[in-house]
């Protein structure tokens, strides 16, 4: 597993989900959203606050493409939290929570703007 991690200010600027997601290969994976905090634009035609409750209420994440991804990750001015993670099939959300990370392609995480991590699993890339 390839692990990368760091604090979400570095030299006064806060770290983007648009730069995190530079971190993982172009790929065509099912991505879940799990959890999301943030100021943009939300998918789908819904708003930010409709978004964020509907990712929250899907026990095995919001399904995204990485297309989709991207260009949500590109709207974004601000995020707060997030748990993404790229699967082989849809998990609940305690599964990986848990550590448990067999079906797991790749996992983005950010804690309370505080720091993020990106976990590719190597024969994933």
């Amino acid at each position: 597993m390839n692990v990368s991690k760091g604090a979400m200010w570095n030299n006064g600027e806060k770290v983007r989900l648009s730069h995190l997601l530079d971190k993982v290969p172009t790929n065509e994976w099912d991505w879940y959203l799990y959890e999301i905090e943030a100021i943009g634009i939300a998918p789908r035609d819904m708003s930010m606050p409709d978004f964020e409750q509907r990712v929250l209420s899907k026990d095995t994440g919001f399904k995204l493409s990485w297309d989709e991804v991207k260009n949500f990750s590109n709207s974004l001015s601000d995020i707060k939290n997030c748990f993404l993670a790229a699967l082989v099939k849809p998990v609940k959300y305690s599964v990986l929570d848990n550590g448990d990370l067999s079906h797991c392609l790749a996992l983005i995480t950010i804690s309370d703007s505080t720091s993020w991590e990106v976990k590719l699993m190597k024969d994933s890339y």
